[in-house]
């Protein structure tokens, strides 16, 4: 969740894990949420946020600070075990927790997010705050002059683009999860672009693999086809029937597009 500063407006969203994508996703929502980016953000001291420190210095995830050069915000980070520099989003989250969400049932995901979104239109923008004593959407109002316009600026996550080496295993790992590629590809490095929930394995400027983002973390996803030339090898080293497919089939199940 988030809060600004001034009014105490609030924006929360519920994910199933902590992972970057998450954070950033979430990070991303609020933004869009308040119409506008602080020109500064105190953020947790989270491992998808703060890579380390050094000395009194916060040294940002690569993909935070990413983030944050997309829309013109400085970022600043709390101090390990100093709950008292975040207590307005502490209070925050104990006030969702509370209030929001009780102990509420929901039929479906969708369900809770919709709850989510009155929830915040309806109850917390328009109670009298325990600290201020005004409503958060009246100190809004001048609040709302102070965030930079999003007006024109794309949605940060709408494509992500990384490098990874291929481990032995023939996988690669995005947001703690691990992907399948061709068994070629073992030990080479490959291109990974991420965009509307799927991700693509390039090679050369060829895809070669495409999966779905797995929405957990710690998971695996292997298509079959990539380890067929695994077996068909281990076969023919023992004098088994059978041959090894060659690049080409995969650049062909993968589409055969070059991007």
């Amino acid at each position: 969740m988030g809060t600004l500063g001034y009014s105490r407006r609030t924006y929360a969203q519920l994910f199933p894990g902590l992972c970057q994508a998450h954070w950033l996703e979430g990070l991303e929502g609020c933004l869009r949420h308040f119409g506008g980016a602080p020109r500064d953000f105190l953020v947790d001291n989270a491992r998808a946020l703060v890579s380390r420190w050094k000395g009194e210095a916060p040294v940002f995830h690569p993909g935070f600070q990413a983030f944050c050069d997309h829309y013109g915000i400085r970022p600043s980070a709390c101090r390990p075990y100093r709950a008292q520099t975040k207590g307005k989003v502490e209070s925050g989250v104990k006030y969702v927790k509370g209030n929001a969400l009780g102990r509420r049932s929901y039929p479906s995901w969708d369900a809770l997010e919709a709850h989510l979104i009155w929830w915040m239109r309806e109850i917390s923008d328009e109670r009298i705050h325990g600290t201020t004593h005004d409503r958060p959407r009246e100190r809004f109002e001048v609040e709302t002059g102070k965030l930079v316009p999003l007006m024109g600026v794309a949605p940060y996550r709408t494509l992500r683009r990384m490098n990874r080496r291929v481990g032995l295993d023939v996988r690669v790992q995005v947001d703690t999860n691990r992907y399948s590629v061709p068994w070629e590809l073992a030990g080479q490095t490959v291109d990974l672009e991420i965009e509307g929930g799927q991700l693509v394995v390039k090679w050369h400027g060829k895809a070669m693999a495409k999966h779905f983002l797995h929405p957990g973390r710690h998971q695996e996803v292997v298509d079959p086809l990539h380890l067929e030339g695994l077996v068909q090898r281990t076969l023919s080293s023992r004098g088994g029937e059978g041959g090894v497919r060659s690049m080409d089939a995969y650049v062909r199940a993968a589409g055969g597009e070059t991007w």
